[in-house]
């Protein structure tokens, strides 16, 4: 995605859709106002190596776009496309999906949760600490979830409001990740990656339902199904390892936060 165009249903000036995403969650960092080609626009910056993304109010339309902050970018034109390493731009393109995203949400009425009724939580892991932490943050911006994790990275505790309610097992290291679910202190669940070249997925049983978590190619889009239903999905931030959870069921909430820390370990492992 190079950039997008959304009609701008609520009338937002550059100021409102500025106030607008700076209440939400967009998972992409802090934005702030800025311009982009002399055009104001609400930006967040270095989203991936050598690239902002931003969202302006043109006309009748909100664009969304990434732009080029390299010292030697040769970006001279608004909502045009900018060239760096692949990877990089893949991360920019995924991050303009998500403001383009959270925009349709804010334009409907609600940031944080679809017209199907899910709800979105941020997950942020702990940088530059031996042990594995991450914090889960709800819509309203306050924390719901620590996981905590040894240094061995083998044994996570998924802590809600401070009371442990789930544990993921993680076995010794091997060619593919294999994965206990403790709850109450019983096995209630056994997953394993499966052999794949691309699109990886996790697949086992949870209480005698299938669980899978499957991949997109690039690790950025995760959906988790228990029994054949979709009970949510998991999607990378362009920023760390940060993701946004996305609840469909409410009563797998916990399950969902304990995947997420699954989808965290499949990324690691690509070195995405």
């Amino acid at each position: 995605m190079e950039n997008a165009s959304l009609f701008n249903t609520r009338g937002f000036t550059d100021d409102t859709l500025f106030d607008a995403l700076s209440s939400a969650n967009a998972g992409l960092g802090t934005p702030e106002m800025g311009q982009i080609a002399g055009q104001r626009a609400v930006i967040y910056r270095n989203v991936s190596d050598g690239f902002d993304v931003y969202a302006s109010v043109y006309g009748s339309d909100i664009i969304t776009g990434k732009s080029n902050n390299s010292p030697v970018s040769s970006f001279g034109s608004f909502g045009s496309p900018a060239v760096t390493s692949s990877e990089a731009e893949a991360a920019a393109d995924n991050a303009v999906s998500q403001l383009t995203e959270l925009i349709k949400q804010i334009e409907i009425g609600s940031p944080t949760a679809s017209s199907s009724g899910s709800m979105s939580y941020f997950m942020e892991q702990k940088q530059l600490s031996m042990k594995p932490i991450y914090n889960v943050y709800g819509p309203d911006k306050t924390l719901v979830y620590h996981v905590e994790g040894d240094v061995p990275h083998l044994n996570y505790s998924i802590q809600k409001n401070g009371t442990e309610v789930m544990k993921l097992k993680k076995k010794l290291p091997a060619i593919m990740l294999s994965y206990s679910v403790i709850l109450g202190g019983s096995e209630i669940g056994h997953l394993k990656q499966k052999v794949k070249l691309s699109c990886p997925e996790i697949v086992g049983t949870l209480n005698g339902s299938e669980l899978k978590i499957a991949a997109d190619a690039l690790l950025y889009d995760f959906e988790v199904t228990l029994g054949g239903r979709k009970i949510g999905e998991v999607k990378k931030a362009a920023v760390f390892d940060n993701y946004s959870i996305i609840i469909y069921d409410e009563s797998c909430r916990d399950l969902l936060i304990t995947a997420a820390v699954m989808c965290d370990h499949l990324v690691d492992r690509s070195g995405t």
